[in-house]
């Protein structure tokens, strides 16, 4: 009888642990075109340093100087500080140069960053480690 009762016991707590919500995430290749590379230089206007994404901020001159915001998202927190960025190091008011891959949805002023260059020269490549893009 015990038998039965912590088999039951053992069935239900797998089937109530299938019931639980488990957090979901995509690969960057999901919502952004890693066929449509853009690269871009402008002025950082506003980061939001959050989890699960940091979502940098910039006004980007055309060649008529006329100025237009753009969004980068890019991954988390954490793994920018693993590759030496800090909020504090991406800075408001620094120019920096982007590469990065637009939205599938065509936004125009919305991609995924790929790899920054500071204004001191030196490049960080931040894409995800094991991503499925080809063009590394």
């Amino acid at each position: 009888m015990r038998r039965l009762i912590s088999g039951a016991i053992v069935v239900l707590s797998g089937v109530l642990l299938l019931t639980l919500p488990t957090p979901a995430h995509h690969a960057a290749s999901a919502e952004f075109d890693v066929n449509s590379a853009v690269t871009l230089s402008g002025t950082i206007t506003k980061v939001d340093w959050i989890n699960p994404h940091v979502y940098i901020y910039m006004d980007v001159k055309d060649a008529s100087g006329k100025s237009s915001p753009w969004i980068w998202e890019t991954t988390n927190p954490g793994r920018l500080h693993a590759a030496g960025i800090s909020k504090e190091v991406v800075g408001l008011g620094k120019t920096v140069k982007i590469l990065g891959y637009n939205a599938k949805d065509h936004t125009k002023s919305f991609s995924w960053l790929r790899t920054i260059t500071f204004p001191d020269g030196h490049t960080v490549d931040v894409w995800p480690t094991g991503s499925d893009d080809s063009t590394r």
